[in-house]
């Protein structure tokens, strides 16, 4: 009796074993993607918004109204992005990245 206990308790336990193993491993892979993706930048001048490290991503510039007035794929590491604004503040999204900015 007692053996047969034993050896259903080793049985459950290594069932469970390699399911726990698994689900490290995926926690450790998460943390390695997210530290190798880079910060997205976003910033101003004049009339030109700058954005860094969003290459395949599509920029969106909103006023803050919420009304989408510009809309632009971005193809490259860095790009600068001539967007006719009058001046005033505006968001803009990128991804799961949003920020304000001033254009003066």
């Amino acid at each position: 009796m007692k053996k047969s206990i034993l050896i259903a308790a080793l049985i459950a336990l290594t069932a469970a074993l390699p399911a726990t193993v698994k689900a490290e491993n995926c926690a450790e892979a998460s943390a390695e993607t997210s530290i190798q993706q880079a910060e997205i930048k976003i910033s101003t001048r004049n009339q030109t918004i700058r954005v860094q490290n969003a290459q395949g991503e599509t920029v969106r510039v909103y006023n803050l109204t919420g009304v989408e007035i510009h809309k632009e794929y971005i193809d490259s590491s860095d790009k600068e992005l001539n967007v006719k604004l009058s001046a005033g503040c505006y968001i803009v999204k990128i991804g799961d990245t949003a920020r304000k900015v001033t254009i003066r």
